[in-house]
């Protein structure tokens, strides 16, 4: 009776959930993705059309060096939802990089909630893990706080070519002069340091990640699982998890496909033209890649 009554307890708790889920006027709320319009799309209104050309010049260095695709976006809300969320519908939507090679990337921007992702396609998850995104993401604080947003754009581009062809780039703006080293997640820096110094023992690193890739297959995958049911059930769509991503693991679904390398002829069959400019931007268009969730995210 005590075990059968724990288990009744138990999902009503999880019913509750599922019902404050379903009665949250946010939570089913539609991401409206703005159409892919160019190499730059700037739904936030936050380049002048100089800028934007800027930024677009850096993306098709990028595109000439790759033979892979990159998007720049700048959104005006995230419609409560998480950067990563949006993140993955942009990668769904737009699906930039070559089909099976999934070589692509995307910086979103959201000024006015000052967030910044960077989302990385599946074949570009290898040269750019999440530690590599996580550099980029920080490298871009400086110029965000000293409101330069194409400069920042910018380097971000010439940082993921760099990353891909493992060539050094020749940088085309300078990282501005602060004083202010903290960044959106200051408030921990403590404990960052702390788990610094614990993962760089092996021994120690590989046994967190065991209990952490535990924790997401006996305790998450089966909740969302039980959630998903639920909302099924009901007609309605549940969020999807990727518990590879969630792991670390991420990176192999991409290895098959060679990550995207400086000397690769791919260009030709991406189905837009490096050469084209911004005058053929609205003929733009994602070739077929494919995103996992991989990527980093931040703020300043």
């Amino acid at each position: 009776m005590k075990l059968a009554s724990t288990v009744s307890n138990l999902l009503c708790v999880v019913l509750f959930a599922a019902i404050a889920l379903f009665s949250s006027p946010r939570a089913n709320a539609e991401f409206k993705v703005p159409p892919l319009t160019g190499r730059v799309v700037d739904a936030g209104n936050v380049f002048t059309a100089e800028e934007s050309a800027q930024i677009e010049a850096a993306i098709l260095r990028l595109e000439s060096a790759t033979g892979g695709q990159m998007v720049v976006t700048t959104l005006p809300s995230l419609e409560g939802l998480s950067i990563e969320d949006v993140g993955i519908r942009l990668g769904d939507a737009w699906k930039i990089g070559n089909k099976g090679k999934d070589d692509g990337a995307i910086l979103i921007i959201v000024v006015p909630e000052r967030k910044m992702r960077l989302e990385v396609g599946r074949g570009w998850e290898g040269p750019i893990n999440d530690a590599r995104a996580g550099d980029v993401i920080r490298g871009l604080a400086p110029f965000f706080r000293t409101n330069k947003y194409a400069d920042g754009a910018v380097w971000a581009v010439e940082s993921v070519q760099q990353y891909v062809t493992g060539k050094e780039v020749e940088r085309t703006v300078a990282v501005p002069a602060t004083g202010d080293s903290n960044t959106d997640s200051e408030s921990g820096g403590l404990l960052e340091t702390i788990l610094g110094v614990f993962c760089s023992i092996p021994l120690f690193a590989l046994l967190f990640w065991c209990l952490w890739a535990i924790f997401v297959y006996v305790v998450i995958v089966p909740i969302w699982l039980f959630l998903y049911l639920i909302f099924a059930l009901c007609g309605k769509q549940f969020p999807m998890i990727d518990p590879a991503a969630l792991t670390g693991l991420g990176f192999l679904s991409g290895l098959g496909d060679g990550g995207g390398s400086s000397d690769s002829s791919s260009s030709s069959s991406s189905s837009y033209s490096s050469s084209s400019s911004s005058s053929s931007s609205s003929h733009y268009s994602g070739g077929g890649g494919s995103f996992g969730g991989g990527g980093a995210s931040g703020g300043w």
